[in-house]
């Protein structure tokens, strides 16, 4: 993608308007983060088949049919997303320049890494441009892409934390909450359960009575989403029936410490987490954890970019949604194979 830096004015308005986020009220108005997400949030919601489908204008890619690869919406899903990225990137860089570096860093970084968890959930092995450049990025492997998103993270509590400033302390949440749900993705499970330990103790967060709740205006449990009414789409025509969309939540954060509570050998620590969800939203108490985890991550979250996720890395995608180990990757838009010397997806 070819883009122009930012001037200055653009970049004070930028700043306003596609980073500020409260976490009692979380609002991101921008068109370019809301249309980057949504985006892939839409694709993720079709893959899983969690949604029935009018007019069958996704099959194509819970088919796997090959076509996809020369698909608009899946180009326009990545052109989008890389737009999204330069933009936080050319930004940082300009205060880089400007010696200011460390006055909105945490933000910037923030941004970018909301944006990146769902590339590499996606597409696996994925360019990861860390500054503004006209080049086409090398291709980091899955593994290391999550690693660099870890350590990201990672940079950003401190910096947060070093301000101490109660406007920074807005961000501490989704933060935390985002590198668990990277930690999970790499099986490092001992580090997710310490960090959503401190998240779940100290942010603040409750349920909502329902998922519907939860995702409008008044929630308690929204860590950091995005306006749906702002920017109409096909997400909030054929998925959404709520406002907003969420980056994390307080039911999602719970079923991550369950899954990697049980990981570390404390099935009932983890059986208790399980059922303080299931028993807030009117479930069955569970007897079975293994099944009625993954049942419950699918009923209150799908559409919410997180089922898949959870789909991967427990080994269950072939069998709960009738696909091959390949097919666990979407293919790359057709424009973006050669650059760099980047090849397809294998099996595309």
């Amino acid at each position: 993608l070819i883009l122009r830096p930012t001037p200055i004015p653009s970049l004070i308005l930028f700043f306003f308007f596609m980073i500020r986020a409260l976490p009692r009220s979380p609002l991101d108005r921008s068109s370019a983060a809301s249309m980057c997400i949504r985006e892939r949030y839409t694709i993720e919601a079709y893959y899983t088949q969690c949604f029935p489908e009018p007019q069958n204008k996704w099959q194509k890619y819970y088919r796997h049919e090959k076509s996809v690869m020369a698909d608009i919406d899946l180009k326009r899903a990545w052109e989008v997303a890389y737009k999204a990225i330069a933009r936080a990137n050319n930004g940082y860089d300009i205060l880089e320049k400007e010696k200011m570096g460390n006055l909105c860093s945490p933000q910037f970084k923030l941004l970018r890494s909301i944006m990146y968890y769902p590339l590499i959930v996606l597409w696996g092995n994925i360019p990861y441009p860390e500054h503004f450049s006209t080049a086409a990025a090398p291709r980091l492997t899955e593994q290391k892409a999550y690693e660099k998103l870890a350590a990201d993270l990672v940079e950003i509590h401190r910096l947060i934390l070093d301000w101490r400033s109660a406007e920074y302390q807005d961000y501490i949440g989704i933060g935390e909450l985002m590198l668990g749900k990277v930690y999970m993705q790499l099986g490092r499970y001992n580090e997710a359960k310490r960090g959503l330990e401190i998240f779940l103790k100290n942010e603040g967060y409750a349920f909502n009575a329902s998922r519907k709740e939860a995702l409008n205006s008044g929630s308690k449990e929204l860590v950091f989403g995005l306006d749906l009414l702002d920017y109409p789409s096909v997400y909030t025509s054929e998925i959404a029936d709520h406002r907003y969309l969420p980056v994390g939540s307080y039911t999602e954060a719970l079923l991550l410490l369950a899954e990697c509570t049980n990981r570390i050998g404390d099935r009932a620590k983890a059986m208790d987490y399980l059922n303080q969800v299931r028993k807030n939203y009117r479930l069955s108490e569970a007897t079975d954890f293994d099944q009625q985890l993954k049942a419950t991550w699918k009923e209150l979250l799908k559409g919410e970019f997180a089922y898949f996720a959870f789909l991967k890395r427990n080994d269950l995608c072939e069998k709960e949604l009738g696909i091959e180990a390949w097919q666990k990757l979407l293919p790359f838009p057709e424009s973006e194979v050669g650059l760099g010397g980047a090849e397809q997806n294998p099996g595309y």
